[in-house]
């Protein structure tokens, strides 16, 4: 249940408006709080991909949530 729930958070289409939410970013720390060391690598991996196809401000927000992990 847990990784279903996380692989849902940072699902591509959801990951940006949560991003931009205030109330959804602390969910995406909240998740990663909580998340095994290989979950947390596995999402760490992901989210490098995603910062080159981004824009600068959710590049930003992007690289703290790395920086989180």
């Amino acid at each position: 249940m847990k990784k279903r729930m996380i692989k849902e958070l940072f699902n591509t289409s959801k990951l940006s408006s949560l991003l931009k939410n205030k109330y959804g970013n602390y969910v995406l720390q909240k998740a990663i709080h909580i998340m095994s060391y290989d979950e947390k690598s596995e999402i760490r991996e992901y989210l490098m991909k995603k910062v080159s196809f981004s824009s600068n401000k959710e590049k930003a927000r992007l690289n703290a949530l790395i920086d989180m992990i």
